[in-house]
């Protein structure tokens, strides 16, 4: 029991340092906010597509690992999380799709693809979106995680492993796959997921 519970503190500040490792090297903020000097100077669309995606999906995964979504002792830290989570998810993934719709697709052989991961974020964006009002309805309460669960199941069901599944399937083409590898941000995000 004690290795778990170095294992869940390592973890955390595995987390913690990833969070700090991407506001330190490209900003945790979305694009409506203004860029610091040091990321505005992107090479390639490929490495502008790269940062536009993992800056917004890093904003998304940090909310989702947050450790007080899982805190059975303080109900009420949890349901502030799942909110955060909510909005995050929803504005995130919108951006992400908004914006790298406008940038294109990098290879013709990845428009399918790249089409549809565009439509996977939307739908998991619609989901968490369509799940605030019921979490917000939710008590406080030592059931509000298996009720949260049971909200995001109906309401987002299995988009989030689509989404990963053809972001993944992006990173196996060679111009993307390349943008991913040499992007900061993009190390931070894989680093988050234990990638």
């Amino acid at each position: 029991m004690a290795r778990l519970g170095v294992s869940v503190v390592a973890r955390s500040c595995g987390v913690a340092l990833a969070c700090a490792l991407l506001v330190l090297l490209g900003g945790c903020g979305n694009n409506r906010s203004a860029p610091s000097p040091q990321t505005t100077r992107v090479p390639t669309d490929t490495a502008k597509w790269a940062r536009t995606y993992c800056t917004e999906y890093g904003l998304f995964v940090s909310a989702r690992q947050d450790p007080k979504l899982r805190d059975t002792s303080d109900p009420k830290a949890a349901k502030a999380a799942a909110l955060k989570l909510t909005f995050t998810a929803m504005n995130s993934l919108h951006d992400i799709a908004d914006a790298t719709e406008d940038l294109g697709v990098l290879t013709p052989e990845a428009k399918d693809t790249h089409e549809r991961l565009v439509g996977s974020l939307r739908a998991v964006a619609d989901g968490y979106a369509a799940s605030a009002g019921p979490i917000e309805g939710l008590a406080a309460d030592a059931g509000f995680g298996a009720a949260f669960r049971d909200v995001l199941a109906e309401q987002v069901g299995s988009s989030e492993d689509d989404v990963e599944e053809l972001f993944e399937a992006l990173g196996r083409e060679p111009a993307y796959g390349r943008a991913l590898d040499q992007d900061r941000v993009c190390a931070g995000v894989r680093y988050m997921q234990g990638k």
